[in-house]
């Protein structure tokens, strides 16, 4: 099973994704890659089939009590080794390439993104490998929206630029990988509300004061209800704090 596998992989599979990374089309490299992936799951599965009853008679024939890798695991291992260990560092550049294009107003096929998290996910790497370069992706994002804003618009623009970004990175996160979802908004929220609140309280011309005195209520309501986001995670790390304090008492 596993030599199968192994030599389906290096001989077939490797090169034609090789040969699709170098042309440089990054949707067409994860569409492959999605492709690949599909494909091999499905190949798994039969030979699992097969090898599994050969697997069980070749241990009553010996005796031998000494199970064998799952066959399932064995197949996922051989695409992790041979396939993903290679693309993985081009893969995650693609990935990120495409959500900051969306990000900018480009068309993007979220399921195919939805479909690569996945891939990652499934090899056990999304922690390791996806995760951090997808937060530092989203928080230079952020940071750069954020210079460009405070340069080019009063608090009012701010907020409502402010407001439409932190919803858009939610619905993202939400589709692409929910459990990403409190640590991103997290950065998203620090970035552009934590990093800015000084000069959205303070400003001169549109601040607080400023949005007080001319009855800007309802810039005052989005100010309220973006700013209270930072409220959210101070309470929630309190939270941790005291559970944290009473674990070391118990």
């Amino acid at each position: 099973h596993g030599q199968v596998l192994h030599e389906y992989l290096t001989q077939t599979v490797l090169p034609a994704v090789q040969q699709v990374q170098e042309k440089g089309l990054e949707e067409v490299f994860l569409k492959e890659m999605q492709r690949r992936w599909k494909n091999h799951q499905i190949m798994n599965r039969w030979l699992k089939r097969i090898f599994s009853y050969l697997d069980k008679c070749f241990l009553l024939q010996h005796n031998n009590s000494t199970l064998p890798q799952p066959l399932q695991e064995v197949g996922t291992n051989k695409f992790k080794t041979i396939i993903y260990n290679h693309c993985e560092p081009a893969m995650t550049q693609a990935l990120l390439s495409v959500i900051d294009k969306e990000r900018n107003g480009d068309d993007c096929d979220r399921s195919l993104a939805k479909s690569i998290v996945g891939l990652y996910e499934n090899l056990g790497e999304y922690r390791r490998a996806l995760e951090p370069a997808f937060l530092r992706a989203t928080q230079q994002y952020c940071a750069q929206k954020r210079h460009q804003w405070q340069s080019t618009g009063g608090v009012a623009e701010y907020l409502v630029r402010a407001e439409d970004v932190v919803a858009s990175e939610q619905l993202r996160v939400s589709e692409l990988s929910p459990r990403s979802e409190w640590t991103l908004l997290r950065v998203v929220d620090y970035e552009l509300l934590g990093q800015a609140q000084a000069q959205l309280l303070e400003h001169e011309a549109s601040g607080c004061l400023r949005l007080l005195q001319h009855d800007k209520w309802e810039e005052l309501n989005t100010m309220y209800r973006l700013l209270g986001r930072l409220e959210m995670y101070i309470h929630a790390a309190a939270m941790v704090e005291e559970e944290d304090e009473d674990e070391d008492i118990a």
